[in-house]
């Protein structure tokens, strides 16, 4: 067969946030028919911090580049074991020189690629608290920037809470025709269309197939 589709990489630890990374994963599954990969320092189940349990596809030691769009990092809302995790910090450090393929990391998640180095000339925002920021030896604090969405380079950073602005940013460092509003929920001003959804014929003659299940039971 031809090459496997490249999918987007989402590098997770204990207590990230599944929340912070569904309009990114939804952006590409829908939109692009891009799926999504999860990569972790082990092979062990990972607990998000909403309490989902994930089982990652990869190890950071299995992880070729070639075979992803991107790495992204999602919040993590306790860090202190993640950035212990030498193979989880000897990895990120080994995209160190790499100014081509995209890394996107939002709220607190910056803190990682800051500590493995990949942050020192680089412009940024984060979440952290801003003890944290003035304090931490590693992070480059006059470097942060206070908007929703930092792009230097191939790294991209976003502010808690701004996910879907992150994933369009993404999809469009990627080279994705990506509109504003990709990923937004119906406003105030809603009409009966917007939730009256149709098949072209053909199409409805395929799902009535898949479907047959369904369609074949007798009333």
């Amino acid at each position: 067969g031809g090459q496997p589709m490249k999918k987007i990489a989402i590098l997770i630890y204990p207590e990230f946030s599944i929340q912070e990374i569904g309009d990114i994963m939804y952006l590409f599954r829908w939109h692009y028919d891009i799926k999504t990969e999860i990569i972790a320092s082990n092979s062990d189940i990972v607990v998000s911090e909403e309490g989902v349990c994930i089982k990652p596809h990869k190890t950071v030691n299995e992880f070729v580049k070639e075979d992803y769009y991107c790495l992204i990092l999602p919040r993590c809302s306790d860090f202190n074991e993640p950035i212990q995790d030498r193979n989880l910090i000897d990895f990120l450090k080994s995209f160190k020189d790499d100014n081509e393929f995209i890394i996107g990391a939002i709220c607190s998640a910056p803190i990682f690629l800051a500590y493995a180095g990949l942050m020192e000339n680089r412009k940024f925002i984060n979440s952290l608290f801003m003890e944290f920021n003035e304090q931490l030896p590693f992070i480059n604090n006059e470097n942060r920037v206070l908007q929703p969405v930092v792009i230097d380079g191939n790294i991209i950073t976003a502010a808690g809470s701004e996910g879907r602005k992150f994933a369009i940013a993404v999809a469009r460092k990627l080279g994705f025709e990506c509109s504003d509003n990709a990923v937004t929920e119906l406003d105030d001003n809603y009409t009966d269309e917007d939730f009256i959804h149709r098949l072209p014929p053909e199409e409805f003659e395929d799902a009535k197939k898949h479907f047959a299940f369904l369609f074949n039971q007798s009333s």
